[in-house]
């Protein structure tokens, strides 16, 4: 349900870029932080003692933060093919996985623009 919340925002979305890399090979837009703010609150909501490792908060401080094997840990990339997006190609999605004891459990794949 959560993937779904998150397709209103990229229906409602412009493509408004920042580049997260000197080559202008890593885009960031407006669309991936808030897709990404609200993926995590939810999660964070909904499992308090998890910890969240978001694509764009990364990419902010620069690093990704290592996985503690003790916490499950939820990965978000909130536009999964942000350079597709960003060019009006339908081929992108909503990325949520679930790490426990360091391994993926879980993962949730969801493509806005074909509703799968």
């Amino acid at each position: 349900a959560l993937c779904f919340r998150a397709q209103a925002i990229v229906d409602n979305a412009g493509a408004r870029v920042q580049w997260k890399d000197a080559d202008g090979i890593d885009p960031c837009t407006a669309t991936d932080e808030a897709n990404e703010a609200l993926v995590c609150k939810e999660l964070a909501r909904a499992f308090p003692r998890h910890a969240i490792i978001g694509e764009e908060a990364s990419a902010k401080a620069g690093r990704v933060p290592a996985l503690d094997e003790r916490t499950p840990t939820w990965i978000v990339d909130p536009i999964d093919g942000t350079q597709n997006f960003v060019h009006g190609l339908p081929l992108s999605a909503v990325s949520i996985g679930l790490c426990v004891d360091g391994a993926p459990v879980l993962g949730v794949v969801y493509c806005p623009h074909l509703d799968e």
